[in-house]
Parts: C-alpha cells; structure tokens; sequence
C-alpha cells in the first residue's frame, strides 16, 4: 500500500459489543491481523466485548471500556445483540445514537457491523436493522451487514449455518476468519473527512449518560454491604435476601440496573411508586458470572421513590431484558455494579467503574 495509511501506527483500536466481539477467538484478532497487513502499521486492540447485553448497556458503559483509552477507531457490534431482543425496541435508536455521537465527537471514527447470527426472529429483525441503518446514514457511517451477506451464502448453498455458528450466535474458527474477511474487504475510511461536523442528537438520545455507584447514600445499610469484584476489576455490592436499597433523590432519569447474573442470582423486587415488578435475574444459559442489565421503565428520580431488593419468593414472569421468562429460581443474593441514568446535560459528575 502506497500513500499515508488511514490509520496511525501504534493506534488504539477498540471493539465495542457483545458476546461475539468478547468470545475466544472471536473475529477481533484474525481482523487486526488484516488491518496490520492491509495499512503496514501496527496496531493494538481494546476488547469491549462486553457480553449478550446490547446497545443500552454499552451506551453507559463505553465511557469506562472505550472512550478513557481514546482509541482512533471503534468496530460497534450491538446490532447482532439487539436483533436478539436483549434491548426493548423503544430503547434502540436512543441508544445507538448516544454511541455513536459519543465516538464520532471524540474523534475516534466508527464502523458499524452486523454481525451473523441465525436464531432471530426475521420480522423483528429487520425492523432492528432499518433503525440501525438509519442512524448510520444521518451520520454517514458505513454499515457492514456480514448478516446478509452469510444468509446469501447459505441461501445459494455455499456454506451451511453450522460452518459459521455453533450455537446459532457465536463462531466457529471458519466463521470468524469469513467474518474478518468481509470487514476488511468493504472497510472505507473516507469517513474521517466529515466526521468533524459534530451532527445535533435526537433530543432523547442516550448522550448524556451517569452510573450511579453503589455507597452509603442509596440507604441507611452502607456498611453492610459486602463489597466484591468482577473478573478482578469491576466493583459491586452484594446484598443478601430481602436486604433492601432505596436510591436517593436525584436528578435524571433511570433506565437500568447493572449487576452479575450467576447461579446465586434469582427475583428481584423493583418497588416505584408503591408498585413492585418481579424480574427473573438468573439465566439458564450463562455457566458462568456476567454482565447482566434489568431494564427498567423510565424513572424520574428527582420525583418518584424506587428500591429493589433480592426476593425469597417465587415472584414475576419476565426476564431482565423485559421479555418473558417463566423459569423462576430464589437467589441466594444480588450483586450490584450501577444504576444506569440519563441527564439533559453534561453538568453531572462522572464515576471510574473501573477498580474505584
């Protein structure tokens, strides 16, 4: 390649998504290989794989796994996630624009993929790829649809589903070098020259975005927390049954509640306004601790009252992801990483999540 390369030597780039982009042996490494081979520079990776949480939870969370480490590019795989359900439909746009706006007026530029999976349901999941695709245009963003281009592929007969996904969302080895391949070969990085326009928002996005960190203000039983870490970094608390946190008033509006699902996760009560919701936090699927998000309706802070606490009782119908889920299981306790918050503005004071 002759000219100046697109891309510095030694710059950072990040891959911000979910169980996809954070699996072993995932597209991330096969993919830098190409950029090093493509551009003849070196080139370094943060993983921002953040797990089956979609694009609600990354547009909180990429302050602490992206934006602090100020990388030059960012792949966003939210999309594949998203078409999976784990975000609520009315959730989506909001989300991906604050990600986006977040990056490009950081001067990191953004790639936007869809990646393959094959257990989705088809209507919903064209309606989640029209709203992402969308917001790509109004920002000019690329948007590299890996999805459509393995579902011609098996549909003409050239490949099969079990030569991409093992378990219809995460790759064999084949199906992550094909993935790296399609990214590369349709990478365009003219994007850099109007990305400087720093576009207004949707109103509603989630630009302005807050974790509120567990400590002695959420109640009068701050010292009878027990505080743990997740994989060594990431601070929670954790309650044991029926021990109950009231979030002080504030201002902004909640979206959602971080904490780790495992197999001593169970009921939790969300109690607002005198009413409870019972969310099933356990996931059958998940052998081992992760990220997991309850999302919530929204609520004003500043005017209604909200707690939640670990129920001993076999309570509620829905999952954490706000869909139905009939397997009800008691906990053994909650463990705690934030709460999820919007603001109108940027006045408000912003948290390391990271080994505070």
């Amino acid at each position: 390649m002759t000219g100046i390369p697109p891309i510095k030597s030694n710059a950072l780039v990040s891959y911000l998504g979910n169980s996809i982009t954070a699996q072993k042996n995932s597209f991330r490494s096969i993919l830098q290989q190409f950029l090093v081979q493509k551009y003849g520079v070196q080139v370094k990776e943060i993983n921002a794989g953040i797990g089956g949480v979609g694009s609600l939870a990354c547009a909180f969370l990429m302050d602490d796994f992206v934006l602090q480490r100020k990388p030059s590019v960012c792949f966003l795989d939210c999309c594949a996630a998203d078409r999976g359900g784990v975000t609520p439909e009315k959730y989506i746009d909001r989300s991906i624009e604050g990600i986006i706006w977040n990056l490009i007026n950081n001067d990191i530029t953004v790639f936007i993929l869809n990646l393959y999976r094959s257990d989705t349901d088809d209507i919903f999941s064209n309606r989640v790829v029209s709203i992402y695709k969308r917001i790509a245009s109004k920002y000019n963003l690329q948007f590299i649809d890996i999805d459509a281009e393995f579902r011609l592929r098996i549909l003409r007969g050239e490949i099969t589903v079990e030569d991409v996904v093992y378990d219809g969302i995460h790759t064999h080895e084949k199906g992550a070098r094909w993935t790296a391949e399609l990214i590369i070969n349709e990478l365009k990085f003219e994007q850099n020259s109007w990305q400087k326009q720093r576009k207004a928002y949707f109103q509603r996005a989630f630009v302005h975005t807050q974790l509120i960190l567990p400590n002695i203000n959420w109640c009068n039983i701050g010292s009878s927390f027990i505080w743990g870490r997740f994989r060594l970094a990431l601070k929670y608390a954790k309650l044991d049954v029926n021990q109950k946190i009231l979030l002080p008033k504030q201002e902004g509006v909640l979206v959602g509640l971080l904490v780790i699902a495992d197999e001593n996760s169970g009921v939790v009560a969300i109690e607002r306004d005198q009413e409870i919701e019972y969310v099933q936090v356990y996931d059958r699927w998940c052998d081992k601790e992760r990220i997991q998000l309850i999302i919530l309706d929204e609520i004003e802070l500043e005017r209604e009252s909200v707690s939640f606490f670990l129920t001993d009782k076999a309570n509620g119908n829905r999952g954490a992801n706000g869909k139905l889920d009939t397997e009800i299981k008691i906990g053994k306790n909650l463990k705690v990483i934030a709460g999820l918050v919007q603001h109108k503005n940027n006045h408000y004071q912003k948290f390391k999540l990271f080994l505070r």
